[in-house]
């Protein structure tokens, strides 16, 4: 079977060449090309248009509107009243403790401001996100050691309570 289709293709391709036109000869000789200069017309310059102005686009005023600071008034439940866990309390400014009747102000205020404005550094500083405790974040690390090492360290001091 195989070998009678090559047969028949065989003399396809034999009876093409057969049928074939003869390649034609080339002239011993070609001719050679000359370049004639022929003058043309001088060239007239556009028509001038007159410049417009632009349309005038008028942009809204962009007005942005501070978002208010919602009160912050911390308050306690029963089951969280300091009365039911601190036994004592004392203020104690420059080594010095004052007595329960003596009014101390701070120098300067001390505030926590509200969690949105506690940090404007990037990444993870405190225990879940601000000093409110109430923003925790996931997501991962890319890590080559998985080891924990120091970078730095400070004391900051201590607290302590008599009868612990």
């Amino acid at each position: 079977m195989v070998l009678v289709v090559l047969l028949a293709v065989l003399a396809i391709v034999v009876d093409k060449l057969r049928t074939a036109e003869p390649a034609k000869e080339m002239p011993a000789e070609t001719p050679k090309q000359t370049a004639v200069i022929v003058p043309t017309a001088k060239p007239t310059a556009p028509p001038t248009v007159a410049p417009t102005d632009p349309p005038v686009v008028e942009t809204p005023e962009i007005v942005v509107t501070p978002t208010p600071v919602p009160d912050f008034n911390p308050y306690h439940t029963e089951e969280t009243n300091p009365e039911n866990f601190v036994k004592q309390l004392a203020v104690n400014v420059d080594g010095k403790t004052l007595k329960e009747d003596e009014p101390y102000e701070p120098e300067e205020c001390i505030d926590f401001l509200t969690g949105d404005v506690y940090t404007e550094l990037e990444g993870v500083i405190t225990f879940r996100g601000n000093n409110f405790r109430d923003s925790p974040s996931f997501g991962y690390a890319e890590r080559n050691s998985y080891r924990f090492c120091y970078y730095w360290s400070h004391n900051f001091g201590s607290l302590t309570a008599p009868d612990c």
